[in-house]
């Protein structure tokens, strides 16, 4: 029995090691800080969704651009060696002793959360523009889901990110063609290059994605003048929310042709 004993006390011993190592390595020095704490310990609040999620909001928002390069570092970074090997370790511990220490699972979605926490600071997270791009290629489904919604809360945003979007519309995954076109709607004025784009979800099959399109159309305002034929036509869906859609994005891009279509 002491036997057993002395082996779970090595594994913790082993486990608290491999934690600081992972500390160490994985977080900068120069940190910045909210309330007395790091950015890295308020961001494994947020991952773990521990009691104090809310307030690692806060320091989201509070920090502002000041956050940006280490939860850009997340968004790039694999996990590594240390990391998985502190995974294994609290795996061997019974569970009176893992529940003291810091769940291993919360760098599984590590990269998720990063990109939520970039949208919660909005536009001051411009210099995460380029890292945020390459996720829409990334072999992780959800990230590529979820960064054209980051993207569209980073506005106002350059031609070329109008153009990654605009691309991705037609990478097969519904989810993501559906972020694409809220983004490209939450963006706005600056969107106006994506308008051909959109009249072409116009035509989508499924009803949902028409109504998407036009609400996107709407947001452009006044610049989107060129998609208000296909706006018209949209009147006459057999759908009445893609109807009540095209109608509101009408009176936001032209008024005079929705009240003459009344």
């Amino acid at each position: 029995m002491s036997s057993m004993k002395a082996r779970w006390q090595i594994a913790s011993l082993v486990v608290v090691a491999v934690a600081t190592i992972v500390v160490i390595v994985e977080s900068p020095s120069n940190e910045p800080v909210y309330h007395g704490k790091r950015l890295s310990y308020w961001f494994r609040q947020y991952a773990q969704q521990t009691p104090q999620m809310s307030e690692a909001t806060n320091a989201f928002v509070h920090l502002g651009g000041q956050a940006v390069p280490y939860l850009v570092r997340v968004l790039e970074r694999p996990i590594g060696p240390w990391q998985r090997a502190y995974n294994f370790a609290w795996g061997l511990l019974p569970k009176s002793q893992s529940k003291k220490l810091t769940l291993p699972n919360w760098r599984d979605g590590a990269r998720y959360y990063a990109l939520e926490a970039l949208a919660l600071i909005g536009p001051q997270a411009q210099k995460a523009v380029p890292a945020i791009l390459r996720l829409l290629n990334d072999k992780d489904l959800e990230l590529r889901r979820a960064a054209p919604l980051a993207l569209g809360q980073l506005r106002p945003l350059a031609t070329n990110v109008i153009a990654a979007l605009v691309n991705a519309l037609t990478n097969g995954d519904w989810y993501t063609e559906e972020n694409m076109v809220r983004a490209l709607g939450a963006i706005g004025p600056a969107a106006t290059n994506a308008i051909p784009a959109l009249v072409i979800e116009l035509n989508h099959f499924h009803p949902d994605f028409r109504t998407f399109a036009a609400e996107a159309l709407g947001n452009l305002g006044s610049g989107a003048k060129t998609a208000t034929p296909a706006l018209l036509t949209a009147l006459q869906d057999q759908h009445s929310q893609v109807r009540e859609a095209a109608r509101s994005a009408l009176l936001k891009i032209d008024a005079t042709a929705a009240t003459k279509a009344e």
